[in-house]
């Protein structure tokens, strides 16, 4: 039971029958807003893509997605196999600057060709933007 903060009577429905006083409605709370982003572009791996907002009970859920190369492995061990000591490899994932040291270094000795060629049988190699190359 409510009183009236200036006269101390009843309140009915929200007003005072002896001074007049209306009160305010209260606000009805919102519940969070969960933020679900959704990056699927290997290219530029901080654009989003998608996102949405929208209001649920007072749960707050994360959902993640994990980011792959455009790049497919196979394509880059190929490279690597038959033409790793000119860096083909390195251009193809785009680490433009290591293939031009593969191509003036003969693959860095041919010990940067064999490492990469053995990562990259392993999964373990990355394109410029550090994403996993696809199967």
């Amino acid at each position: 039971m409510k009183r009236c903060p200036q006269c101390g009577a009843t309140l009915v429905q929200g007003s005072c029958e002896y001074c007049g006083y209306k009160a305010e409605p209260e606000p009805e709370a919102k519940a969070p807003a969960i933020n679900i982003t959704i990056n699927q572009v290997a290219s530029e791996p901080n654009r989003v893509i998608h996102e949405h907002h929208y209001y649920a009970p007072a749960k707050t859920q994360t959902y993640s997605v994990a980011l792959v190369s455009e790049k497919n492995r196979w394509v880059a061990f190929a490279l690597s196999l038959f033409g790793g000591f000119f860096g083909a490899h390195q251009f193809y994932v785009g680490n433009f600057g290591k293939g031009v040291l593969y191509l003036f270094t003969a693959g860095l000795l041919g010990f940067g060709w064999i490492i990469d060629t053995i990562s990259i049988g392993f999964g373990r190699f990355k394109d410029r933007y550090g994403l996993p190359l696809k199967k």
